[in-house]
């Protein structure tokens, strides 16, 4: 077993209420961006980032992440040296004073480069455990939507009530709080076909665990699943007729799809077929059914969410 990549995984999960499909795409590419700028900012290597998304939750997963900081060296610039020093006593001017403070420097440590101050600042790397409370806390808050909500007392806002947060890295919890939910090792499955809190061990168990409980974390093959069960449904009437808004929209309406076949009176066949087609696919986000003679077909196919 690779020990290494066992213990170097970082697994962190937003859990809210339902959130909407269309935002949720963008908050998910939002959260891949600013994850992989925040580790960098906080020199932090990473092998890979994964993000995936469902309807109740944002999920990000670091493999390889470093267990501390890269230590960082760099050269500043300080003031000329005709500001530095005073002309007639040659004593360090509040230029110089305040340039060394700032950059805790004495002035042993100061070179002068063509009559500019200079020194070599060395900034020290910080184990990873003690800089992941506030860079995940920061996600959170980095994610912009809209129109976020605020709820209960407090003045946290996100784009749907936030009920559970899952942090580990390796096996252990990272310590960070949102609102008034604090950070465990627990997320939950499906919101009917499961029971209870889930227990997360470790990063890797993350996806079957959840599939285990009635949850496809994947976006993409809850996307593969929701096209093959609708052309198997649709097989006895004709051919199902994928719309990819629909398809997109539905993706991000369900945990856990179903494909279940539904009919109206054949009497509507009547109807121009823009007009059924229309209004199955905008407002019931149903998917049709063509006949093999090219003709649509009174049934249809709708994706359950569980």
């Amino acid at each position: 077993m690779d020990v290494k990549a066992y213990t170097h995984d970082l697994l962190f999960e937003i859990g809210a209420e339902e959130m909407p499909s269309g935002p949720l795409y963008d908050a998910a590419q939002q959260l891949e961006v600013n994850a992989g700028q925040a580790l960098r900012h906080a020199r932090l290597h990473y092998r890979d980032l994964t993000v995936y998304f469902t309807p109740r939750r944002l999920s990000l997963l670091v493999r390889g992440l470093a267990d501390q900081q890269a230590e960082e060296t760099k050269t500043v610039r300080g003031p000329k040296t005709t500001y530095a020093y005073d002309v007639d006593t040659k004593e360090p001017t509040k230029a110089l004073t305040g340039f060394l403070a700032k950059n805790a420097l004495t002035a042993a440590d100061i070179t002068i480069i063509d009559d500019v101050v200079t020194a070599t600042v060395t900034t020290a790397a910080e184990k990873t455990t003690a800089v992941l409370p506030a860079l995940l806390t920061g996600l959170i808050t980095s994610i912009s939507w809209k129109k976020p909500q605020r709820w209960g007392s407090g003045d946290e806002k996100f784009i749907r009530p936030v009920r559970w947060l899952l942090a580990i890295y390796g096996a252990a919890v990272v310590p960070l709080r949102f609102g008034d939910i604090i950070a465990g090792n627990t997320t939950r499955g499906h919101r009917f076909l499961s029971r209870g809190p889930v227990t997360i061990a470790a990063m890797r168990e993350y996806k079957n665990v959840l599939r285990g409980n009635h949850v496809i974390v994947d976006a993409a093959a809850r996307r593969a699943e929701i096209v093959s069960a609708t052309m198997t449904a649709a097989d006895a009437y004709g051919a199902a007729l994928i719309d990819d808004t629909v398809l997109a929209e539905v993706v991000n309406l369900t945990e856990f799809p179903n494909a279940l076949v539904g009919a109206f009176d054949e009497e509507f066949l009547r109807v121009p077929r823009e007009i059924l087609q229309y209004a199955m696919s905008t407002h019931q986000r149903y998917f049709a059914i063509q006949r093999p003679d090219g003709k649509l077909d009174n049934h249809f196919v709708v994706i359950s969410n569980g």
